[in-house]
């Protein structure tokens, strides 16, 4: 009876140290179909934050700073349908880091 147990829980653990393991971030690594969807958005959405930036930094800020924004500095945190299933008003946050502009 110990023989069986005791080959029985070595088989479990050469079973198990065999198995290896996926670890996925939470960010594509490759080209996606939602990672393209998601870089189409950000090019659409590119003009319109950049039209509201100047009214985010206060004026102090403006004088020694030109802040600009790039699709890929843009970080989508939260997407959510604010009228529900199928609803076409769609509440985004985002994650912006603006530059200054130049090299």
């Amino acid at each position: 009876m110990e023989k069986k147990l005791i080959a029985f829980i070595m088989s479990l653990v050469l079973i198990t140290s065999f198995q290896t393991t996926n670890v996925s971030s939470d960010k594509p690594i490759q080209n996606s179909e939602e990672l393209r969807l998601q870089d189409m958005l950000m090019n659409m959405l590119t003009p319109y934050i950049e039209k509201e930036l100047p009214n985010y930094y206060s004026p102090k800020i403006l004088k020694d700073f030109s802040p600009s924004i790039a699709p890929w500095k843009i970080e989508v945190i939260e997407t959510r349908r604010v009228n529900g299933f199928r609803g076409f008003i769609l509440k985004i946050t985002f994650e912006i880091k603006p530059t200054d502009g130049g090299h």
